[in-house]
């Protein structure tokens, strides 16, 4: 049977969630040796205790490294500097020899798998790095043991204590504030604006506090505010002009709920989080925690929004299930040290453990870290889950906030985004469901881009200027390359051009290159010869798209006696180029004279009605002279 942590031969006490010792902490958890000796038997008993008491009958779990027999621990995990032999595994032994300090889960360990080798299969040397704080450490066994995680049931203890959200009626659900904080410039911010008037939860329950420290954003939040203000039940602004910090900020939102008695949860978003799951909230919601936080990651990469492990100096330390979380190869709900970005408080955690104060201000970290650490402190479990895909972090570091659109550039760093915004909405389609058209042969109409991008673009010439032979000619013209957009523009066709290419004209496998992009602009002028069009190469397809509603205009083919008018904004019209199609632009249809007035006509009288003595004859018809007419 188990040593109890505490040393009598019983059960664990203690809450749910809850994991420690009377007396002491054990020698190998980091602890003093006194009062506390975690006991490895060997004879079939258990642990008692409630949901969330380590314990185990009969083997050792396969997440600590065990076999379904016995006690006995596999040599491979359990090694120590200068020892070869297995921990003691007897009845009364202590725990010792394990090389402690993480818990040894199957095929994770290495270089970088737990913070610097340890116990996994194929780790490093043991004892690599200190231990962390033992509470730390007991809060990570809790995930697993004894009804955590586990690679046979996933998930044990996740459908504990849900709170039931399905039917009740919109008036009883918890009154939540959302707390959105913008602190530095951030990509596609209209759209994180946009998508908080689409969640899955009644507006009547939903109050608003926005923070704005960038100056730039000024005008996107502006657009929607009006929206926002009708939308949420309440809503308050706070602007650059206020000059509050990002930990002051994030004080005032908290301190707003903390006072509002209704309030009972509060949700914090920083402007880089897609939460693009509309059931976000109702999924935090009712999972039940006091502190619970959405996994984001940005996309393809290991980059998180939650530590799974702290260095003995509180800083980030890699946690031996962290990739395997983040990848969803392990879903559940997880005690972890540190998240950011977005999570919801309970409000009875607000008014309890955290109490009245700042609980974002620290002089030596920054705001979330000293969140978490000022939660740590007072015994507030945080957790992050993953058990549905709520969205993604954005990468804001390269993002330009001196050109008027810098979402233009943002195709190589947040490409979900972009394609969400600059993609048309029909793109899909054309594979789908063989969207797209042949006016002329080998010549093909699509779409491909959306209006928005197509506004920018052509928002972003008119401010450079136009160059070319001038109005008069009926045609002017801009290179991409001065604009700032032919690496984005590149970008983009060798990202969605190839797939219809290959389509359309099978066998032939372009790699989305371009010998010369620019903006056209083509006016309506007196008749005269059609303008040339773009010099095109020989070998290749060419690819023209509209980016504003055309008043007549198109292509036009002589070699096949046919001609194509001008598609709508972000159509593309594809087609050989001078290799066998030799297009010519149709001109824009001339300017009309302007019509002359016409001249005022006097209004004519309606009839007269027969009188029978009881009402004045009609009044005479005006003439021209009482009309005021020339």
């Amino acid at each position: 049977m188990w040593g109890a942590v505490g040393g009598s031969p019983g059960s664990w006490g203690g809450p749910r969630r809850d994991v420690g010792c009377s007396g002491g902490v054990p020698r190998e958890l980091g602890g003093s040796p006194e009062g506390c000796g975690v006991q490895w038997g060997g004879s079939p008993g258990s642990w008692g205790g409630p949901r969330r008491d380590v314990g185990c009958s009969g083997g050792v779990p396969r997440e600590l490294g065990g076999s379904p027999e016995g006690w006995g621990v596999p040599r491979a995990l359990w090694g120590s500097p200068g020892r070869s032999s297995p921990p003691t595994a007897c009845p009364g032994g202590a725990w010792r020899g394990s090389g402690y300090p993480n818990p040894p889960l199957p095929g994770v360990g290495g270089p970088g798998g737990g913070g610097g080798g340890g116990l996994g299969v194929g780790g490093g040397p043991p004892f690599s790095h200190p231990p962390p704080p033992p509470q730390l450490q007991l809060n990570y066994l809790g995930n697993y043991i004894p009804g955590g995680w586990s690679y046979e049931g996933g998930c044990g203890d996740c459908d504990l204590d849900l709170r039931p959200l399905d039917g009740v009626p919109d008036e009883q659900l918890p009154w939540v504030l959302v707390g959105v904080f913008v602190e530095q410039p951030t990509p596609f911010l209209p759209q994180f604006l946009q998508r908080l008037l689409h969640w899955r939860y009644p507006p009547a329950r939903l109050h608003l506090f926005l923070h704005n420290r960038e100056v730039h954003h000024e005008p996107h939040i502006a657009a929607l505010w009006p929206r926002l203000r009708r939308h949420f039940a309440s809503a308050r602004l706070v602007g650059p002009e206020e000059g509050l910090g990002p930990g002051a900020a994030r004080d005032m939102g908290m301190a707003l709920c903390r006072r509002e008695p209704r309030c009972q949860h509060y949700l914090s978003l920083d402007a880089d989080v897609a939460l693009t799951h509309p059931g976000a909230l109702r999924a935090l919601l009712r999972q039940n925690r006091r502190v619970l936080a959405p996994l984001l990651s940005r996309p393809g990469q290991l980059w998180s929004n939650f530590w799974g492990a702290l260095s003995p100096e509180g800083f980030y330390a890699r946690a031996q299930d962290y990739v395997d979380i983040v990848q969803g190869k392990r879903r559940g709900v997880w005690n972890v040290p540190y998240l950011s970005h977005a999570y919801l408080v309970g409000g009875a955690a607000l008014r309890g453990p955290l109490g009245e104060g700042p609980v974002f201000t620290r002089p030596d970290t920054d705001p979330d870290m000293a969140f978490c650490r000022h939660a740590r402190e007072r015994g507030l479990f945080l957790h992050v889950t993953n058990r549905e895909e709520f969205g993604h972090l954005l990468v804001g570091g390269g993002y330009n906030s001196s050109r008027r659109h810098p979402d233009l550039l943002q195709l190589p760093l947040n490409p979900r985004d972009w394609e969400q915004k600059y993609l048309h909405e029909n793109y899909s389609r054309i594979f789908e469901e063989n969207l797209y058209e042949e006016p002329c042969p080998d010549v093909y109409q699509f779409p491909l881009f959306s209006e928005q991008l197509c506004r920018e673009v052509l928002e972003e010439a008119e401010l450079y200027g136009w160059s070319g032979a001038g109005p008069e000619a009926g045609v002017e013209s801009v290179a991409l390359g001065p604009l700032g957009l032919e690496g984005a523009w590149l970008g983009a066709l060798r990202r969605f051009l190839p797939p219809i290419a290959r389509k359309l004209f099978p066998g032939y496998h372009p790699k989305g290159r371009a010998v010369l992009s620019s903006v056209m602009r083509y006016r309506p002028r007196p008749a005269h010869p059609a303008p040339p069009g773009p010099a095109l190469p020989t070998a290749t397809i060419a690819l023209s798209l509209a980016l504003s509603p055309a008043q007549g205009g198109g292509w036009r083919f002589p070699r096949y006696e046919c001609g194509v008018p001008a598609p709508p904004p972000g159509w593309a019209l594809l087609h050989p180029g001078r290799l066998t199609h030799h297009p010519e632009a149709l001109p824009p249809p001339p300017r009309r004279p302007p019509r002359p007035p016409h001249p005022a006509r006097p209004l004519r009288a309606a009839p007269p009605t027969p009188t029978q003595g009881c009402c004045p004859p009609p009044a005479p018809p005006l003439s021209t002279e009482d009309m005021g007419a020339p």
